[in-house]
């Protein structure tokens, strides 16, 4: 099985080099059972963010790759590059790096076994230490609120960076 770990990423100078360096170091030291390729989708970023990022993937190539789109959003860049990919899971992460490298293994296992066709982490367990201003707080709980409402879903967070899919199950969605 192939797994790719999408990270889309718009004008992230300040924290790209360190935090791409600092998953790249996790996943060659974690030792996956299976084939693997870390993508930053650089999406409607500028000319010079497409450099550091390129000047990165050009350093580490083969492991990492760099897929660029004209538009922003993160939505889109996910989508897009989800539908054409050949990879058998499809990891997506924010740059951030908001949740903890270590609980990678937990969000793929169920996948790699077959138990699941979707896992996603949440900042919204009891477990979950997170450090977020009380404005980020308070939006999440916000839209998570609403989505429920809207959704009828009970969800802990949806908006959490931190989402693996089966490629099989994903192209049956979209």
């Amino acid at each position: 099985m192939k797994i790719d770990f999408c990270i889309p990423v718009y004008n992230e100078d300040l924290i790209f080099n360190d935090n791409a360096r600092q998953l790249l170091d996790f996943l060659r030291q974690t030792h996956l059972h299976n084939d693997w390729q870390l993508v930053f989708i650089v999406n409607g970023s500028t000319l010079s963010f497409q450099k550091i990022v390129q000047n990165f993937v050009d350093k580490n190539s083969p492991e990492t790759v760099c897929f660029l789109l004209d538009q922003a959003g993160k939505g889109r860049a996910i989508k897009s590059y989800f539908d054409v990919s050949t990879a058998d899971v499809l990891v997506y992460m924010d740059i951030d790096l908001a949740v903890r490298l270590d609980n990678l293994q937990e969000l793929l296992a169920p996948i790699l076994s077959g138990e699941a066709d979707l896992c996603f982490g949440s900042r919204m367990l009891a477990a979950s230490m997170v450090k977020r201003s009380w404005l980020r707080e308070i939006s999440s709980q916000v839209y998570l609120f609403i989505s429920r409402l809207l959704l009828e879903h009970n969800f802990t967070d949806l908006q959490c960076g931190f989402k693996a899919i089966n490629a099989k199950s994903w192209r049956q969605l979209s």
